[in-house]
């Protein structure tokens, strides 16, 4: 995992309570490789008093370092679709064709209950179902409390290579996520902020902005 240098983002730059009026939801989305899951991380190890990572519901096997319900919950099939049933979701999809991903509505009420940010990572399937909650829908829980960022690719080299050090990626892997780069860059008109390729560490400065601006809107 890519650290933060102590000197690039000063553990200060948000203090406890700072701003902190209401519970929001920073969906995160981005190509494969775009640094979402590095980012959320860096903001859970430095500024966990306001934000908490919510883990999604996954068909996918684990990778070897992966652990069920700190990077997803690992079901089979039939167990995703009884919780579909029971209308468990707020939001699920298909990824590149294959898993199912979901993310429950009791995930995130388990955020809010404990007065964090959630920070959920999500295709833009996914992002345009829980934005439609929080924009359309007066009397859900959810209502307002989306803010939805898009992590804007690398260079298609760069990308290819950090796809190739993933685990268990074939090469029809990798050219089926860079054929649907160019599809989620599409969707991108629907997403509040388009964050820039940079490093880590200005990346979460970006995040901090946003932050601090979306707790000021008037809701």
């Amino acid at each position: 995992m890519n650290r933060v240098p102590s000197e690039s983002v000063p553990r200060h730059a948000v203090r406890a309570g700072e701003l902190q009026s209401i519970a929001l939801i920073f969906i995160i989305s981005g190509p494969t490789g775009a640094g979402k899951t590095t980012l959320c991380r860096s903001l859970v190890n430095r500024y966990g008093h306001l934000f908490t990572y919510a883990v999604t519901t996954t068909t996918r096997p684990p990778r070897s370092r992966e652990i069920d319900g700190r990077d997803y919950y690992f079901v089979d099939r039939p167990t995703f679709q009884d919780l579909l049933s029971r209308n468990a979701f707020c939001e699920h999809s298909i990824v590149h064709g294959q898993h199912l991903y979901g993310l429950t509505r009791d995930e995130l009420r388990r955020h809010f209950v404990a007065g964090k940010n959630a920070l959920v990572t999500m295709d833009l399937c996914g992002a345009t179902a829980l934005q439609k909650l929080s924009r359309t829908e007066p009397n859900h829980p959810f209502y307002g409390r989306a803010v939805s960022l898009f992590l804007l690719p690398p260079p298609l080299d760069e990308l290819r290579t950090r796809i190739k050090q993933r685990e268990n990626v074939t090469v029809e892997d990798i050219e089926r996520r860079l054929r649907s780069v160019r599809d989620e860059l599409r969707g991108t008109v629907n997403y509040d902020y388009l964050l820039p390729p940079t490093t880590t560490a200005n990346a979460l400065r970006n995040f901090l902005h946003i932050y601090r601006a979306e707790q000021m809107r008037r809701r």
